[in-house]
């Protein structure tokens, strides 16, 4: 794990093919999703918001750009990143403004609740 967050530190083009890769792959292994969303939760937290959602776009536009090639469309791939993705970066970026890791998990809980509201709501 150590390796892949020095090779996500190196870059933004390395963050990017780590999280975009990661996130094709876990289509087929659901659990390397979790990696895929750290590349960019790290960058958020050590290089800013800013950062995170200059990866976090370009990241979308890789898996999209894949799925034409790999799969023949590009909505899921760009949606799933996005539903992947997005959080990842609202909580990173709540933590690394507050320092408060009580503060990140209530907003989480919040996102969550609201995601299971909206759902059942459509």
């Amino acid at each position: 794990m150590q390796f892949i967050a020095a090779y996500v530190m190196k870059g933004r083009l390395q963050a990017m093919t780590i999280a975009s890769t990661l996130a094709l792959l876990s289509l087929i292994i659901p659990p390397i999703s979790i990696v895929s969303s750290a590349a960019v939760a790290l960058v958020t937290l050590r290089q800013g918001a800013k950062e995170g959602v200059y990866v976090l776009i370009s990241a979308c536009l890789a898996v999209a750009l894949l799925s034409i090639l790999l799969l023949g469309g590009y909505q899921f791939a760009l949606i799933y990143g996005l539903v992947l993705w997005l959080p990842v970066w609202l909580i990173a970026m709540v933590l690394r403004e507050t320092g408060l890791l009580n503060i990140a998990l209530e907003v989480s809980v919040l996102l969550g609740i609201v995601m299971v509201v909206g759902f059942f709501l459509v």
